[in-house]
């Protein structure tokens, strides 16, 4: 997913129309996304190790909403990204229970998500 998608799925989560698109600077929207980046960026690479997969060496960061794929794993970005640029565009407006909500379902999000690797377990004796 890049940028405009998970603006796209903030505003369903609002309960906006993507008419409402334009109501939103999208260079505030860019900045919102790049500072959540650097937030969930461990909890990426901890799923990606659980995959099996390679971790991140790098922050992405979003030089537009149109542009790149962010790159993390598909949950962080259909659940994690929406619920927690929801909230922070909800604050924005004072719609501070809808904030609320969204802000609850954000860190829900990422506790539901956060894993322990697996590894071999090896026997001492």
């Amino acid at each position: 997913m890049n940028g405009r998608d998970i603006y796209r799925a903030a505003l369903a989560q609002m309960g906006e129309p993507l008419t409402s698109e334009a109501d939103y600077e999208e260079d505030v929207v860019l900045g919102k996304l790049n500072i959540m980046l650097p937030n969930l960026f461990v909890v990426n690479n901890l799923m990606r190790e659980t995959r099996g997969k390679e971790r991140m060496e790098n922050i992405p960061v979003l030089t537009s909403l149109d542009a790149e794929q962010i790159g993390y794993e598909d949950e962080i970005e259909r659940t994690v990204l929406p619920f927690g640029l929801a909230a922070i565009l909800l604050l924005d407006d004072e719609e501070d229970n809808k904030a609320s909500f969204c802000n609850n379902k954000y860190y829900e999000a990422i506790r539901e998500l956060q894993c322990v690797p697996k590894r071999a377990i090896e026997d001492v004796y």
